[in-house]
This record gives structure tokens, C-alpha cells and sequence, in this order.
């Protein structure tokens, strides 16, 4: 406990907290299926830290992946433990590496991570929106996408959803984000106008907007050729698992 004025030493002592917490040898390595698992007492779940998936408040693990693990551990008779990667391009060869037994991350599914991983049964099916600042005009066709910029990570199935719209002749400009920024901090700055467009989960955008972030899913990128449907979240395993 800090005094109510001690910010940065509370913000010091998170960051101990969260290092020690979650702190692995990352020669760790274990590819096991079930079975071994088991043997060995634990689940190792890959995640990200982001207000979706996992974070820690107040000393209390939370985050929505973070519940629907927890169920998924219990139910295997086996302790729950969160490996956090540093970047999201990171989540699947940490997984094929045997850093983690499962990827549980808002992962969606997508034909390219398929020839990697093997996926679950979705436990949630979301829209894929560009998300523009509530104050600008609503983008509501794909061909007002002409000439604009839309800032996504390239690991990302939002960039292969991108892609796919500009073979099929939208001339939609793609801005290459770091790694490390999450879809979370993108949105935020959309809202604080610092980049004009981003896309992102119907779920999260909800989330979003209900946290005050000036922010409106105005466009769903399902309504284009070759980009047909709601985007499928699901767990990933190892192919051998």
C-alpha cells in the first residue's frame, strides 16, 4: 500500500508485481498433449496484456480469456498458468516452440493461421469494424476507404481482411503499426485524433465506448468481396495436441 499522492512508486510496484508474477525461462520448453499436461499439473495459456484478455487491477487477474482459461483449467484438474508475450507476433511460435500449451488471446481464426495451428470451437463470433473518431462523418461504403489510411499490425487478421479488400480493387491505404501497440491503444488514439482509422472487434469497440473512448464502429469490413461473415475467436493448440 502507497499513499493516495505516490503514483509512480504504485506504478513501480505494479510493474514488480506483474514481472515476478508472470516471469518465465524462456528455454522453457514443453510440447506435451493432454496427457502430459496433466502429468504435469499445469496449463500454460499464451496471452497478451490488454483490457480484453488479461490484466492485473488492484492485485486480481482478470481479463475475459483470462475467465474462459481458468474454466478450461479447472475442468482438467490442472493449475492455470498465464504466459504473457510482449508482442502479439509473438503468440503463435511461442506456441509451436512449447513456450505455452494454448493460445488464448482473442485469437481470431484465419486461413493463414490455420496451415499453423489447430483451432477450437469458436467462443465468439464478432464484426470486423473501421473505427473512425465520433466526431468525423461515418464511413458507411468500402469505396469511401479511397485514398485513406488505416493503421493495423501486421500480424493482425484485421491486415489480411485489408489486404484481401485492396486485391478485390479497394484503394484503401494499410499503415504498419508496432508489434507491441495493441488494438486497445490504437482505438485510443483514434479517439484522441491522432490517426484517423483503425479497425477492430465489435466486441472490443464496445468495450471501448463504454470506457468514454470518443470512438464509433461505423463500417463492418464483412460487407466487402472476399471478405464475407463474422470473424471467428476461438483457442489455438499445438497441431500435435
Amino acid at each position: 500500500a502507497v499513499r493516495k499522492n505516490n503514483k509512480q512508486l504504485l506504478a513501480a510496484a505494479n510493474a514488480v508485481v506483474m514481472e515476478a508474477a508472470l516471469s518465465f525461462s524462456e528455454k522453457e520448453t514443453f510440447v506435451g498433449d493432454l496427457e502430459d499436461i496433466r502429468k504435469r499439473g499445469s496449463l500454460r495459456v499464451l496471452m497478451v496484456n490488454n483490457p480484453m484478455s488479461y490484466f492485473l487491477y488492484r492485485g486480481q487477474q482478470l481479463g475475459f480469456d483470462y475467465e474462459m482459461t481458468t474454466f478450461l483449467a479447472e475442468s482438467l484438474g490442472v493449475k492455470l498458468r498465464v504466459i504473457v508475450a510482449p508482442r502479439y507476433d509473438l503468440l503463435i511460435p511461442w506456441l509451436l516452440e512449447g513456450k505455452g500449451d494454448v493460445i488464448a488471446s482473442s485469437l481470431t481464426q484465419t486461413k493463414k493461421r490455420d496451415e499453423a495451428v489447430l483451432f477450437s470451437r469458436s467462443y465468439l463470433e464478432v464484426d470486423e469494424l473501421i473505427v473512425q473518431n465520433e466526431d468525423a462523418k461515418a464511413v458507411q461504403s468500402l469505396s469511401e476507404l479511397a485514398g485513406r489510411t488505416v493503421h493495423v499490425r501486421r500480424s493482425s487478421s484485421y491486415f489480411e481482411r485489408l489486404k484481401r479488400l485492396q486485391e478485390a480493387g479497394v484503394k484503401l491505404k494499410i499503415q504498419i503499426v508496432e508489434e507491441s501497440v495493441d488494438t486497445e491503444e490504437l482505438i485510443d488514439r483514434v479517439g484522441r485524433k491522432q490517426i484517423e482509422l483503425t479497425v477492430a472487434d465489435s466486441n472490443i469497440v464496445q468495450l471501448l465506448r463504454r470506457m468514454k473512448v470518443p470512438v464509433v464502429g461505423s463500417l463492418s469490413l464483412a460487407t466487402g468481396e472476399g471478405a464475407k461473415g463474422k470473424s471467428n475467436i476461438a483457442f489455438a493448440v499445438r497441431p500435435s495436441s
